[in-house]
């Protein structure tokens, strides 16, 4: 068997050689009551750890060879079919060692499973599946399809089994199984679930009637968040041989990653996943989905219940609203509010309506003022989430109502009595700034100033400091297009001249001055807008306009943005001319009251009435494209579960993105 077999006793080496052998074991064979209760010996260190999977890839190629001759992978989840019918019961007599041999074969079936998926076809996963041989055939009256019986009886447990000490870990496996045989997706690039049989039996009939009640499970770990019990299957580690069992089991897979990550509740991160896998499948009817954003809140009793369907169902919004908040740094939870924000009507209306609207903003902001620590993705999520959000009046004003005392986690200064709706501006544009200067994606910068123009016309007593970093950004971006205009003439010269080659640098600058026209174009469009809607409740602004009114000297002649710097040079005009004809030298502050004063008086008829911008967030057509590699790939990265990494087709393992 080679090295890798030292890492398993030698009793457990005897079993698995066994059941990849070509000797057919039934149903009833003592064999199984053996190697469901064989292991015991935790592997102490990474580097046994891999020795234990390289030990079981040696077994699972002999496994490969036999099982379709001998039907035994077929025979253990026959094992555990029958087993799984007397679960509830042995649970609530507190039968332990049940309990633990129903795990045993979830994972001995797991540990098959994640180096068969990116081997096989799905007809030929089936076929091993499948398998019945002669000798048992006769004997035992085995399902029709015992592939679909048993995905049918994961969900059934997922939905029925209560979560306690004794299921704890049960219920893990069952999850992790369930989603090793979804990840064969990760390897064929399977967009549509009608496509593959796996997710044919997971939208049958069968499995949708729990849909509902499984969504409702799911987000409800999320919210409780249970913790790892500190028993193994309520047994504590008083010498039990099941104890042995724990990291052995729990650690087997996990040699290809760094570092395994501690989660506060692994429970609650897991049912993210399996939630997310599922409801993002291109089902046209996906129950999944469909109970995810339809459900209503149990705290409203004025409410109506909706139709009653096998995805109705009822629970809290405040707290799901409430675990969300808490947890947005990760970005599976940040993904599960985009889907509520996106889809979800009534939850969308009952966070807009929250007074404590800075519970959800704050996390939102931190994660961006975290770049570029954070992925793209989990960027272009906030950013979706925010522009969403920006989407409602009702929100663009009460963040502007808002008055944080501080913001500790702001380490460029001290900011103190600063408006939500300030600090929004100041960490966007800031999010812009990175992006321009190192990922340069339009797509990105574009959410981002959507965002603020669907604020702007509710802009209100912004502070010195934001008002700054508005006009300072406008000032940036005009200097930069001004280098960008000249870059591209003396391309174009060069070209005139005849001069020979191919100029890719042309190309590359043409690019990057229609990215910062877009820019500018947008943030012009966003000052006049704050200008003309808020021009009395904005003297900061006005005033860090008149400091820097030389910025608005490179628009005069230029018809791309003269529509879109008309009211700000009006204003700034009036503004600077009515100062110029003060005879007396007038302080910072006697210069804010004479804005202040001015503000109120000035008359909108001097000003052209612009269209007001609105953007509205469209999910693109086939959304899964880059909802599903994403999804697996946090799933590929945040859990303990192994596949072969130069295997996977839907991203790239390598790289701290995945591919879309």
């Amino acid at each position: 068997m080679g090295q890798g077999t030292s890492a398993l006793t030698d009793i457990q080496s005897e079993l698995a050689e066994k059941f990849t052998s070509n000797e057919s074991l039934g149903p009833n064979d003592p064999f199984w009551n053996r190697l469901l209760s064989s292991f015991n010996k935790t592997p102490q260190t990474r580097e046994k750890q891999e020795s234990v999977v390289s030990a079981l890839s040696v077994f699972n190629e002999n496994l490969l060879v036999n099982n379709f001759y001998t039907g035994n992978v077929g025979a253990l989840m026959y094992v555990f079919l029958e087993r799984s019918l007397e679960l509830k019961d042995c649970v609530h007599l507190q039968d332990h060692l049940f309990t633990w041999q129903s795990y045993n074969a979830l994972f001995v079936l797991r540990c098959v499973l994640s180096q068969w998926v990116d081997r096989l076809d799905e007809s030929q996963l089936q076929a091993e599946f499948q398998s019945v041989p002669n000798l048992h055939a006769g004997k035992i009256l085995y399902p029709p399809d015992i592939l679909e019986s048993f995905i049918n009886r994961l969900i059934e447990l997922l939905v029925d089994l209560p979560v306690s000490e004794v299921t704890y870990h049960l219920y893990l496996e069952i999850m992790n199984v369930l989603l090793v045989l979804c990840s064969h997706q990760m390897f064929t690039r399977c967009w549509k679930g009608e496509d593959s049989s796996i997710f044919r039996i997971l939208f049958s009939e069968r499995c949708r009637i729990h849909a509902g009640v499984l969504v409702k499970r799911l987000l409800a770990n999320f919210v409780q968040r249970i913790p790892v019990p500190h028993t193994w299957f309520g047994q504590s580690e008083g010498g039990s041989v099941v104890l042995g069992l724990t990291s052995s089991l729990w650690n087997v897979l996990t040699f290809n990653r760094n570092t395994p990550i501690v989660e506060e509740s692994p429970l609650a991160e897991l049912s993210l996943l399996v939630l997310l896998v599922l409801s993002y499948q291109s089902e046209e009817e996906n129950p999944y989905r469909s109970a995810m954003v339809t459900f209503s809140d149990s705290e409203d009793e004025s409410e109506i219940s909706p139709v009653h369907t096998s995805a109705s169902f009822k629970m809290s919004y405040s707290n799901l609203l409430l675990a969300l908040c808490e947890h947005l740094e990760d970005e599976r939870v940040s993904l599960v509010l985009y889907t509520l924000l996106h889809e979800h009507d009534r939850f969308r209306q009952f966070i807009l309506v929250q007074e404590n609207i800075e519970s959800l903003v704050l996390p939102h902001l931190k994660v961006l003022y975290g770049v570029p620590s954070c992925g793209s993705r989990h960027v272009y999520m906030i950013l979706i989430n925010l522009l969403i959000l920006s989407e409602s009046d009702d929100f663009n004003i009460a963040v502007h109502s808002r008055i944080l005392k501080s913001v500790p986690w702001f380490t460029e200064r001290n900011l103190t009595d600063i408006s939500l709706g300030g600090l929004m501006i100041i960490i966007i544009l800031r999010t812009v700034q990175y992006n321009i200067l190192k990922t340069r994606d339009r797509y990105l910068h574009s959410n981002c100033l959507a965002t603020l123009a669907n604020m702007a016309s509710r802009f209100r007593n912004l502070s010195t400091y934001v008002a700054q970093r508005l006009v300072s950004f406008l000032e940036t971006m005009s200097k930069r297009y001004m280098r960008q205009v000249t870059l591209v003439k003396n391309s174009v010269k060069i070209e005139i001249n005849g001069e020979a080659g191919q100029h890719p640098e042309k190309d590359q600058s043409v690019q990057d001055l229609e990215a910062t026209e877009e820019i500018l174009q947008m943030i012009l469009g966003t000052l006049n807008a704050v200008l003309y809607s808020q021009l009395s409740n904005n003297p900061n602004l006005v005033y860090a306009l008149l400091y820097k009114k030389e910025i608005l000297d490179i628009f005069k002649n230029n018809s791309t943005f003269s529509d879109l710097t008309y009211n700000i040079a009006t204003i700034v005009g009036h503004f600077s001319k009515s100062l110029s004809q003060n005879d007396e030298v007038l302080a910072v502050e006697q210069i804010f009251e004479f804005i202040k004063v001015g503000a109120q008086e000035f008359s909108k008829d001097r000003l052209k009435v612009l269209s007001e911008l609105k953007f509205r967030y469209v999910e693109e057509k086939h959304p899964e494209e880059f909802f599903l590699p994403y999804i697996w790939y946090l799933l590929y990265q945040t859990t303990e579960l192994y596949w072969c990494p130069s295997s996977i087709r839907l991203f790239s393992s390598e790289k701290q993105e995945c591919d879309t």
